[in-house]
């Protein structure tokens, strides 16, 4: 490859790092503002629930905070939510101290007069764009960007390479054509000394003059006529040496094209394949990643002691190419906004990990859930209904194998009792570690789903 051609591709490797930057920084503004209105919309929601639960029971009863909780649902999407009813904090999330201020998090507050006259304050911080997303789109533009600076190590390793082969070609050219320049300088030398040769014959014997320069004539032509047979030999060897090392060049520099042309099939192929994590159809993850971030959510919740629950999602009857399926993948991405979290089940139902959540909590959320997806269907005209099957690690040391079947059990109690949608798999943790001890398998048949 020659220098326009280095430059030219090195101008073209520039130009994609700059689109990446400004591709990548588009990208997370473009999230930010998404994130921004469905965080108003989601606190707007919340705040309407909560006044209607003043209006239906006391402030700061029982049955108030427990609509509360249902409004709040998953508590992911919050930095922190305050809720005061008459100056007294009756609601904290975290109850940890307070985390520094975000960019990426919306403060929204308001101010509720209960139905019994109570002031109510509700604040909340609100993140507008999950720290997973952020890191996805830096890991694109990370792979680009290597892509390149590898495509331009090659680039830089192959100009080398060619200009080193084009130095050893021309000191073996110089040298060739320096043995024929010597060549040519002995022959010029031993011309004169025939000349001389002859001239002293003829000055010694005057008697065969005559013959001397009939000779001399004839010596003179023998000798005048190898020289341009020399000459053209000597050009005519000249021209395959030159011709030889213009074909190694040109070969040499095909194949280096070549190479780098692969190469840059190669680099510019690898960021298609990470391009490949959420399914087009619904907009969640495959279900074959589902295992594989269940374990490792499991890994996470049991290294931090804390709590983890999983859904699965089933409407009978439905497919992908079922009309209002749109209509259900929007229900569940409004509810649990980080679709990384949900992913495909089967071709009728979803999987659903709910981080900090007991399985009390899970079937609170749940229910919500469940009302959201029958308002879905129910806009779209159809008579389907959503079924839940829900299981909690319950503080174990669980594998996403086992955690997964125990709610694909709750699932099918759910569908055989036409009364209870949402089935919730109870454990007993101190049971299942005996059972897992081998100490009392009996005992391993008492963990019966519970409702």
């Amino acid at each position: 490859m020659n220098k326009r051609g280095i430059s030219i591709a090195a101008f073209a490797i520039a130009g994609v790092f700059i689109a990446t930057a400004v591709a990548f920084a588009i990208c997370v503004y473009s999230d930010y503002n998404s994130g921004l209105k469905a965080a108003g919309a989601k606190f707007e929601k919340l705040s309407s629930r909560t006044a209607e639960a003043s209006e239906i029971y006391p402030s700061g009863s029982k049955e108030f905070i427990n609509l509360f909780n249902s409004a709040v649902g998953a508590p992911e999407i919050y930095e922190s939510i305050n809720l005061k009813i008459n100056g007294k904090d009756v609601y904290v999330y975290p109850m940890e101290s307070q985390r520094a201020a975000s960019a990426f998090v919306k403060t929204f507050s308001t101010r509720i007069v209960g139905g019994d006259g109570a002031d109510i304050r509700l604040d909340a911080n609100i993140h507008t764009v999950s720290s997973s997303l952020i890191y996805y789109r830096a890991k694109i533009a990370f792979i680009v960007i290597l892509a390149g600076t590898l495509l331009a190590c090659i680039l830089l390793l192959s100009l080398y390479l060619g200009e080193t082969a084009q130095e050893d070609g021309d000191v073996e050219f110089k040298k060739t054509k320096v043995a024929d320049e010597f060549g040519e300088s002995l022959f010029d030398e031993g011309e004169p000394a025939q000349e001389n040769d002859c001239a002293s014959d003829s000055s010694s014997d005057s008697a065969e003059s005559s013959e001397a320069a009939a000779a001399a004539p004839s010596e003179k032509s023998e000798t005048e006529n190898p020289q341009p047979e020399t000459k053209r030999e000597e050009k005519v060897d000249y021209n395959p040496l030159e011709n030889a090392y213009a074909d190694q060049k040109a070969q040499e520099s095909s194949s280096a094209d070549e190479s780098v042309q692969e190469s840059a099939s190669a680099q510019v192929q690898a960021p298609a394949s990470e391009q490949g994590l959420f399914s087009p159809a619904s907009g969640f993850g495959w279900e074959s990643y589902l295992d594989t971030r269940l374990e490792s959510e499991l890994v996470r919740a049991a290294s931090s002691e804390q709590d983890l629950a999983l859904a699965l999602i089933k409407i009978p009857g439905m497919t992908k190419e079922s009309d209002y399926y749109g209509n259900v993948c929007q229900a569940m991405q409004n509810f649990f906004q980080y679709k990384d979290f949900v992913f495909e089940c089967k071709e009728d139902g979803f999987a659903a990990i709910m981080q900090h959540s007991d399985i009390d909590t899970a079937m609170q959320n749940a229910e919500v859930l469940h009302s959201d997806i029958a308002s879905a269907l129910k806009s779209a005209g159809q008579s389907a209904k959503a079924l839940i099957g829900i299981s909690s690690r319950s503080l174990r040391l669980i594998s996403a194998e086992r955690l997964k079947s125990e709610a694909e059990q709750a699932l099918i109690h759910a569908e055989e009792d036409p009364n209870s949608p949402i089935i919730a798999f109870r454990v007993n943790p101190e049971k299942y570690r005996k059972f897992m001890g081998g100490q009392d398998e009996d005992q391993s048949q008492e963990q019966a789903p519970a409702d």
